[in-house]
């Protein structure tokens, strides 16, 4: 399991609000989401195949 400490919730949060200021559609907030996640994750990651698969998917 992986803990959070409070000090990274706010960068998250902040993240997350940012997405939804920017976020018109319900596919463009989904494209906003999928940045977000991508840009925490290794592109040579598993999930992140599959999050791109998605977004290319979103139009």
């Amino acid at each position: 399991m992986v803990f959070y400490n409070k000090k990274e919730e706010p960068s998250q949060d902040s993240s997350f609000q940012n997405g939804r200021v920017l976020a018109r559609t319900p596919n463009h907030f989904l494209r906003c989401k999928i940045d977000t996640l991508l840009a925490h994750l290794h592109l040579t990651s598993y999930y992140s195949h599959i999050l791109l698969a998605i977004q290319n998917s979103l139009h």
